[in-house]
């Protein structure tokens, strides 16, 4: 029993060993151009093609999640509009999850059709998805503070916005609200997995003022209530 014990333990030792010296680039797709550095132990992936500009990513593998059949460990994000880090986990079932984690997008540096300034800001407590996009399950929270710093465009200094993400079926979803004595705002944005997105934003106030910016905006009236609806593609 004790020599088979050992044997067991061999075995395991040399598959991580193993595992950790493959080049990152033999797992990591290089169809657009990515160039990938390092090993899957301790690796980096430069010039992905991302919605943020081209990206690098980090990856740092736990020795811990090869003995459990996974591939997991903490990583980084850095792209011209937007950064991130925390943890990752890749099962072999082909979903990915995500945790403890935290991502940083500005919107300034996005280009966006309609110019605008601000940041978003997301905390993850738990995000899983498959390779074909759909969100299995997701937590945590998303801030930002457009509204605050386009004061120019609107004419008017909005709230911060927060909520929550969560998955609605296989879209992935974040729901955005504030408040303030001039308007009560809710934002809900659609990430779908066949590549495009849809989203809402809803702004109820009897400001005059307010109005007729957001009408210049494209934002249809029904009662004091204004709404538009967005789309396109995230990928």
């Amino acid at each position: 029993m004790r020599s088979r014990s050992l044997l067991l333990i061999f075995i395991a030792v040399f598959s991580i060993i193993t595992i950790a010296k493959i080049p990152l680039a033999l797992a990591v797709p290089n169809d657009q151009g990515a160039q990938a550095d390092g090993t899957i132990w301790d690796g980096a992936v430069d010039n992905i093609n991302t919605p943020f500009g081209p990206a690098t990513i980090e990856f740092n593998a736990s020795a811990a999640s090869l003995l459990s059949l996974s591939l997991g460990g903490s990583w980084t994000f850095k792209a011209p509009a937007a950064n991130g880090a925390g943890l990752a986990e890749r099962r072999l079932s082909g979903e990915t999850y995500i945790s403890d984690s935290r991502m940083q997008i500005n919107l300034a540096a996005m280009r966006l059709e309609k110019a605008l300034i601000g940041d978003v800001n997301m905390a993850i407590t738990e995000l899983g998805f498959t390779d074909d996009s759909r969100c299995i399950e997701a937590s945590g929270t998303v801030q930002s503070d457009v509204l605050e710093r386009n004061r120019s465009t609107l004419r008017w200094t909005g709230p911060t916005l927060s909520g929550p993400i969560a998955c609605d079926g296989n879209d992935f979803i974040m729901t955005l609200s504030g408040q303030d004595d001039v308007a009560d705002i809710n934002f809900v944005y659609r990430l779908i997995p066949n590549g495009s997105y849809r989203s809402i934003a809803t702004v109820k106030t009897d400001n005059p003022l307010l109005k007729t910016a957001l009408s210049a905006e494209g934002f249809i009236a029904d009662g004091n209530v204004m709404t538009r609806g967005f789309d396109g593609n995230w990928r």
